[in-house]
């Protein structure tokens, strides 16, 4: 006899046997977003040990702005569009 599916996997229309593959990426992404938390702290930390805080927006800035050039590189590579 099959069993009924708890309601929060109904809510969420996971079928029975993608229930287990789910949690383990839930459990995945709970872990890489405490790692990332623990990066970012530790990143600013030693960027204002070395820098003043009037230093960090122009550093975001800049990291947007590398971030979005290697995004667009990247895709050039891959799909070859200019």
């Amino acid at each position: 006899m099959p069993t009924q599916p708890s309601a929060l996997l109904q809510f969420l229309r996971v079928e029975p046997d993608e229930a287990r593959p789910l949690l383990l990426l839930w459990i995945h992404s709970l872990f890489v977003g405490i790692a990332i938390v623990l990066l970012y702290v530790a990143a600013n930390t030693l960027f204002l040990a070395h820098l003043p805080a009037q230093a960090l927006p122009y550093a975001y800035v800049v990291s947007a702005l590398l971030c979005s050039a290697c995004w667009r590189g990247c895709s050039i590579v891959k799909h070859g569009d200019g």
